[in-house]
């Protein structure tokens, strides 16, 4: 997204980032967002991808004898 900023208004902005310590790309970024709460201002290819359903199958296995008593409490059972 392109913004065209008068002159006068580009300098009251950088001026206004400077005071609060911010670039002037960050604060005008920061007052977009206040303006506009709604908006994504992410692209597509910087947000992270979510898992798919079943990718890690294979991964894990679990042995036959999951299920067998452990020998460490054979005296309790």
């Amino acid at each position: 997204m392109t913004l065209i900023l008068s002159p006068q208004l580009e300098a009251s902005l950088v001026q206004a980032a400077r005071l609060n310590g911010l670039s002037p790309d960050a604060y005008a970024e920061l007052l977009l967002r206040r303006s506009l709460p709604n908006i994504s201002l992410a692209t597509p290819e910087q947000q992270e991808p979510r898992p798919r359903f079943g990718s890690a199958r294979g991964l894990v296995t679990i042995p036959p004898d999951f299920d067998d008593p452990l020998e460490d409490f054979a005296e309790y059972m």
